[in-house]
Parts: structure tokens; C-alpha cells; sequence
């Protein structure tokens, strides 16, 4: 088996394909999958930043054990959980995730029993998506009691957050009762969570809810959720998310009309933009054009919703073969956001089909240019490849679509590039497979396989 059929397989062995990249910014909201919890909702010391300063300065010198000595005076300090959790939690803030693990490891050897090292474990175990280790350590920590010298609000911060990991690794194995229950308890328990948090829960809360079948409640969730921060949309339109993710289109498509209805007057633009992404990701281009028709002018955030409604503008455009005028469109947004992969992929798509060989080397220039700012885009490294292969090198389509490969399951659009380039090499059978793979994927389809 060739290396590039492994990767293949493998791309294939983690899930099924992902949705294609039909936005370009944040600017309409969406639910964070299981285990995305809020970045902020975990941080109980940082009442006491100023001291640790001099400690994270050793640390980023590379003097480890001097910044541990520098925090022996903070051992009994009511508002430090365990300052070799500390340590730890600054050098993940750094980015050195093994260093900062390895430490943790270490420090456990020492006093296993400490309810922060089991609280730091359990975070962990949920960032990195091992559930039943996450429950396992939840269980064990609340068993054991804080040290003396916490305060009575890190107690309270540190019960709240073993709560709602224990709640995340219960959705994490699909115990959606008993999930449902903990997000229930830390609600009815916590009148005074912070906003993070406030919105971890509530999005767990309807996500079991949801998983459950019970939608009324889902919703009671998501409403609730939104009352507190209208930015993040409208209950329906939140719903519809949920249905979309478990393939209920009738059900999502009813929700976001829905959304419309309920949405005031500044909010209505970003959720009929949410509705128009749906409709072009399920293939219905006749009834997103209608939602796409209407400039957006004289609210808060109305330049980027705008450049939103551009963007898929084109997108609609090139799915019903109006190559110019999204190009016309992509091109003006490239200029404005020359760091978006999804414009510049786009375009650079659009730019290679063109006769005029300048036009076709400026797509490659574009692609190539992609892939040095964001490297780590599957979407990218796919774009890179089927420009290559329109311009006749074949080994750089191959070699990049591999590094597509390598970084993510692939789109539709990947699926296509990968059947053209084995049609190209003469690989029959694995282009009618990709093929196969590309009729069956989810996402705008923008490409005839007849041509």
C-alpha cells in the first residue's frame, strides 16, 4: 500500500468528512463541540497574578526550580490552590504543554493525595479528550478535602470546577442522564458563576438534553443562555445548530426560519447569514439567495456581517457558475483579509480555471501564500494541490494533497481534488472510489464530476 493510500485511510479511520469551509470569520455564532470549554472558566488564581510575575519570568529563563523556590512563600496562601499546579499552569500558558504535564507527574509522586494535582489531572484528561480518565480522577478528587488554608471562595471555585469536568467527561461517554443531572445540580447549586462558566454549563446542559430527545428543555437551555449574552444569537438559531449536527436538516431548517422570526432587529442580520450558510452547505443556493440580497449597514459589528454576506455571495455564486462575479466579489476580499484561507482558496480555485497563464500563476502565487501564514490548514495544503495539479505538476498536487491529508479529514472539495489527481495518474479504481467519497460528502458541491 502506497504512503499516500495510507494517509488516505487513515484521514478516513478518525471520522467521517468534515463540513467544507463555507465561512471565513466568527461573525455569526456557533456551539464549541464536547469538551471546548470557555479558556478563562479555569483559572482560580488569577486574583494573584501580580505575585506570580517573577515566578512565569524564571520559568521563561529557563530556571525552573529557582521560580519554585520563589513561590515557597505562597505554599499557604488562601488564594493558591498548590503552587506546583501553579508552575504547571504557567508553563502550559507558555505553550510548554510537556514540560508543564511532566511537572505535574512529578509533583504527584511526591504528595498524590492533593486535591489540586487531581483537579490539574482532570483538567487535563478533558482537554485532551480521555473522558473516562477525566471521570475517573472527578470521582477521586471529590473524595478527598481541600487544604487548610484555602479560602472559602477557592473552595467554592474549585467544587464548581470538579462539577462541571465530571459533567463534561459524563457527555464525553455518552452518559447524557447523568450529565444532565450535573449541569442541573451546578445550576440550581451556583446562582453566582461566572460568565464562562454560566455559559459551559448551559451549553452542556442543552447539548444531554438534546441527546436525550428532550428539545423543549434543550431550548430552555439555550434561551437562558442567551438572555445573558445576546451576542451569541437566538435559541433557535442555537437549536438548529444542534440539529444540523445530528443530520436533522427538516428539523435545523425549521429552527433557523424560526430564528428569523424571533430575531430584533440587530440580531436578524448575523442569524439570517447563519441560515444562508446552512442552506449553501445543504445545497439549497435558490433559497440562500434571497437571505444574501440585503447590504448590512448601521448596526454594531456591520463590517465584518457585511464581508460575511460577501463571502457567501460567493460562494453562491460559484455554485450556480457565475465564476466572474465571485471572482469580482473574492478578489475585493482578498484585498481586505489577505490572511483568510477560506478567500484565498477560493479564489485561487477560481483563478486557475482562467485561460490567461499571468491569471493562473497569480492562483498559484495565492495558494502558495495560504499555506506560509496558516500551515496548518488541511483546506490549504488541498487548494495547493489541486492548483498544482491544474498547472501540470504533478508531484507538488501530490505531495500536497498528502499534507492535507496529514492535517485533517478531508472536505468535499478535497475529495474531488484526490479523485482528479488519481484520474490524472491513471489510478482508475481509486478515483471512482474518490468519487464515490465526494457524491457522498456533506457541503456546498460545487463541482461536476460529468465535466
Amino acid at each position: 500500500m502506497t504512503r499516500f493510500r495510507s494517509l488516505v485511510l487513515a484521514a478516513f479511520a478518525i471520522g467521517f468528512f468534515l463540513h467544507g469551509s463555507i465561512a471565513f470569520a466568527a461573525v455569526t455564532s456557533t456551539i464549541g463541540s464536547l469538551g471546548q470549554l470557555s479558556s478563562d472558566a479555569a483559572q482560580a488564581d488569577a486574583q494573584v497574578a501580580k505575585l506570580l510575575g517573577p515566578a512565569k519570568n524564571l520559568i521563561a529563563a529557563g530556571r525552573v526550580t529557582d521560580a519554585r523556590a520563589s513561590l515557597d512563600a505562597l505554599k499557604t496562601h488562601p488564594e493558591i490552590s498548590d503552587v506546583d499546579v501553579v508552575i504547571a499552569d504557567l508553563m502550559f500558558a507558555m505553550g510548554r504543554n510537556v514540560e508543564g504535564q511532566q511537572w505535574l507527574e512529578r509533583a504527584s509522586a511526591t504528595e498524590p493525595q492533593r486535591l489540586a494535582i487531581h483537579l490539574a489531572f482532570c483538567e487535563l484528561a478533558v482537554r485532551q479528550r480521555r473522558w473516562f480518565d477525566g471521570w475517573v480522577l472527578a470521582r477521586l478528587a471529590a473524595k478527598l478535602d481541600p487544604p487548610d488554608h484555602w479560602s472559602v471562595a477557592l473552595r467554592d471555585r474549585a467544587a464548581k470546577r470538579l462539577m462541571l469536568l465530571k459533567a463534561v467527561c459524563c457527555e464525553g461517554r455518552a452518559d447524557w442522564t447523568m450529565a444532565r443531572e450535573a449541569y442541573e445540580s451546578l445550576l440550581s447549586s451556583s446562582p453566582g458563576m461566572s460568565d464562562p462558566m454560566n455559559r459551559d454549563v448551559n451549553v452542556g446542559l442543552a447539548r444531554s438534553c438534546f441527546q436525550l430527545k428532550d428539545y423543549d428543555a434543550s431550548l430552555a437551555a439555550l434561551t437562558t443562555l442567551v438572555s445573558k449574552n445576546r451576542t451569541l444569537g437566538t435559541p433557535q438559531q442555537l437549536l438548529a445548530q444542534f440539529y444540523e449536527q445530528s443530520e436533522m436538516i427538516p428539523e435545523a431548517d425549521g429552527a433557523y426560519a424560526k430564528s428569523i422570526a424571533e430575531a430584533d432587529e440587530d440580531r436578524r442580520p448575523s442569524v439570517r447569514l447563519a441560515y444562508a450558510k446552512f442552506l449553501l452547505h445543504t445545497n439549497a443556493p435558490a433559497q440562500a439567495k434571497p437571505l444574501l440580497q440585503d447590504p448590512i449597514t448601521k448596526i454594531e459589528n456591520a463590517k465584518a456581517l457585511e464581508d460575511e454576506r460577501l463571502y457567501l455571495q460567493a460562494v453562491l455564486a460559484r455554485m450556480e457558475g457565475r465564476l466572474e462575479q465571485s471572482q469580482t466579489i473574492l478578489s475585493k476580499l482578498h484585498q481586505d483579509h489577505p490572511d483568510s484561507v477560506s478567500i484565498a482558496n477560493q479564489l485561487a480555485v477560481i483563478l486557475v480555471s482562467n485561460e490567461d497563464e499571468a491569471i493562473r500563476a497569480r492562483a498559484l502565487q495565492i495558494a502558495e501564500a495560504s499555506v506560509r501564514n496558516v500551515s496548518g490548514s488541511a483546506d490549504g495544503w488541498a487548494t495547493l494541490g489541486w492548483v498544482r495539479l491544474r498547472l501540470g505538476d504533478l508531484a507538488g498536487a501530490d505531495a500536497s494533497l498528502a499534507q492535507s491529508l496529514k492535517l485533517g479529514k478531508p472536505s468535499r472539495d478535497t475529495l474531488y481534488y484526490l479523485s482528479q489527481l488519481k484520474r490524472v495518474a491513471g489510478k482508475t479504481e481509486e478515483a471512482d472510489a474518490f468519487e464515490r467519497y465526494y457524491n457522498a460528502a456533506k457541503g456546498p458541491k460545487v463541482f461536476n464530476l460529468a465535466e
